[in-house]
């Protein structure tokens, strides 16, 4: 299921600095991969920038055919609607990008592959786009203080999430999932364990950085399993 996010800003109305076209493609062909980008980009308030589906088959080459298979393929966080529009993460296109262009395709399909390329590109750098992801960091760095205090409050927790000792005043808030691999996910308190900092340190001495890992880790230790439904924290 995609999903949706509040607002998105047009490419038409970002600061992209567009690439020169390509020598081996004719004007109106570089034309149309560039107003593609132009009238079809978007970003979002996370930092993410998409494309309308309605431009994904100018960009990669293909048919409607080969744009339905490829968008439907997709990753529901790689999907998204906006104002009844269908979206896709330039991030999954360009992916697709580069593993058409290595295929034995004919050469001016891949010229096409190659400009749409650098015309993401483009959009997925522009200072708009980073100036927002500079402040969506700055936003996560302040409210990172303050998780330990805003799960302990919302889940009334007591004791050590996995121990089940008292939870102790310098109890740490443990990131499931290790926040360098998702930055985005950072602030989500479900994603959050209030532990005392011996299991913590416990944790990262045995490279338990994902849920997986981490409930391996709990079988093998005997702690308490805060994700089964028993526990009724339920992820």
């Amino acid at each position: 299921m995609s999903k949706k996010l509040p607002s998105l800003t047009l490419a038409k109305d970002l600061n992209i600095e567009l690439p020169e076209n390509s020598k081996n493609l004719t004007e109106a062909e570089n034309s149309k991969i560039k107003n593609a980008v132009i009238n079809g980009g978007a970003l979002g308030s996370d930092g993410n920038t998409f494309i309308n589906k309605k431009k994904i088959g100018t960009l990669l080459a293909c048919d409607n055919g080969g744009v339905n298979k490829i968008y439907n393929n997709l990753s529901d966080k790689d999907k998204l609607i906006f104002d009844n529009e269908r979206y896709a993460s330039v991030s999954a296109i360009l992916h697709t990008v580069s593993d058409r262009v290595q295929e034995p395709r004919d050469s001016i399909i891949r010229e096409k592959l190659r400009q749409s390329e650098k015309v993401l590109i483009a959009l997925r750098d522009s200072p708009t786009a980073e100036k927002s992801r500079e402040i969506l960091k700055s936003r996560i760095e302040n409210a990172l203080p303050n998780l330990k205090k805003d799960k302990i409050k919302r889940d009334g927790i007591e004791s050590c999430q996995l121990s089940g000792k008292a939870l102790e005043k310098d109890a740490h808030a443990h990131h499931v999932n290790r926040k360098s691999d998702d930055p985005h996910n950072a602030l989500n308190l479900d994603d959050i364990l209030v532990v005392n900092p011996d299991i913590h340190d416990e944790i990262h001495k045995n490279n338990a950085n994902t849920r997986e890992e981490l409930e391996e880790l709990i079988k093998i230790k005997g702690w308490n399993d805060p994700f089964s439904s028993a526990s009724g924290n339920e992820n």
